[in-house]
């Protein structure tokens, strides 16, 4: 049980993130941020996240943690996805924890009372977890009792957040740049040709780049090329994968034309990236 639901505090959380290049959480991940400020970059957006902050860390996104404060007060909640879809909840829980995933995708403020009834909910978990033998009468149901008690109270703020925001107002423009952003970051591993993109939102290619120019900054094919290289990053620093699995699993013909790809961005051959994060 102890290592399926871990809880870290400001002072060991780098054991779990890490800074300085991208990568991937072994475990999906909650960060409760009750004081201080974090940078952090979500495959290739960046967020900042401030006092009473939720936000969502998932295994198949690539993040990297660009900086935050010394004076922090935080939990993170690693959990077991096993773990959460086999507990007794009186809701669905697949539909809850893609509602929840949904809205603490990016940073999440709550109010200061709601975050310390997060606290008092989490310290109980901690407690159990560091002060109780998995073999102790009545341990397991103890766990699930602390955990189904945070899952609740996240079930709860992100239906509040639903029927307060049910429909936030953007500019077509706004919803285009969103729409592609969000299937970019789903299927940029399967195409990265702008065509299949502009194809599903109904629209020219050229038109399709000219409002990403305009909303983003840069054109689809430029954030195309930021997704794959974000990820190969990743790969990289994170798994033992070869070259020629990560260049399959980007969708390069071979591992020749992702190196070039990669050392065309960075200025390094992958295997020079790579070395960097060896012991």
């Amino acid at each position: 049980m102890k290592n399926i639901i871990r809880i870290f505090t400001q002072n060991n959380i780098l054991e779990f993130l890490k800074t300085g290049h991208p990568y991937h959480t072994s475990d999906p991940a909650i960060l409760f941020l009750k004081r201080g400020n974090i940078s952090i970059k979500k495959q290739i957006n960046e967020i900042n996240l401030s006092d009473n902050t939720l936000i969502l860390l998932d295994v198949d996104t690539a993040y990297e943690v660009l900086k935050f404060d010394r004076h922090m007060e935080l939990f993170l909640m690693v959990y077991s996805r096993d773990y959460i879809e086999n507990l007794t909840l009186k809701f669905n829980r697949l539909s809850v924890y893609r509602n929840i995933r949904s809205v603490l995708r990016e940073d999440f403020q709550i109010a200061e009372q709601e975050m310390l009834a997060f606290f008092e909910n989490i310290k109980h978990l901690r407690f159990f977890l560091e002060n109780y033998e998995s073999g102790q009468t009545y341990y397991s149901e103890i766990i699930e009792s602390c955990m189904s008690s945070v899952l609740y109270q996240l079930a709860g703020v992100v239906q509040h957040e639903n029927e307060k925001n049910p429909n936030k107002m953007m500019t077509r423009a706004q919803e285009i740049s969103l729409q592609f952003l969000k299937m970019v970051s789903q299927h940029f591993k399967e195409s990265t040709s702008v065509n299949f993109y502009a194809e599903q939102l109904h629209l020219t290619s050229r038109h399709l780049s000219s409002v990403l120019k305009d909303t983003l900054g840069k054109t689809a094919h430029q954030i195309i090329s930021d997704f794959v290289s974000n990820e190969a990053k990743a790969l990289l620093s994170s798994t033992q994968k070869t070259l020629s699995e990560i260049a399959y699993d980007l969708n390069f013909s071979d591992q020749y034309a992702f190196s070039h790809f990669f050392k065309k961005h960075f200025n390094l051959s992958p295997n020079q990236y790579r070395r960097q994060f060896k012991d």
